[in-house]
């Protein structure tokens, strides 16, 4: 069976039996409660995290 055969085969056993995993519950797409989730995953809204600083000399790669 080849590569395509086998995605083939997938995508109409995943049609067949939809599962849980590709469902969305309607509590994780809600917008309103997008903060909320978005704070329980560990991230800060009120804290802005800035990139460091590109050095402006040019640096050689020690070997």
């Amino acid at each position: 069976m080849g590569k395509q055969a086998k995605l083939r085969k997938i995508r109409q056993q995943a049609q067949e039996n939809p599962s849980k995993e590709s469902t969305q519950s309607p509590q994780e797409s809600d917008p309103k409660n997008f903060v909320k989730n978005f704070e329980q995953q560990g991230y800060k809204l009120s804290e802005s995290l800035s990139s460091p600083e590109i050095p402006n000399k040019d640096t050689k790669p020690q070997i």
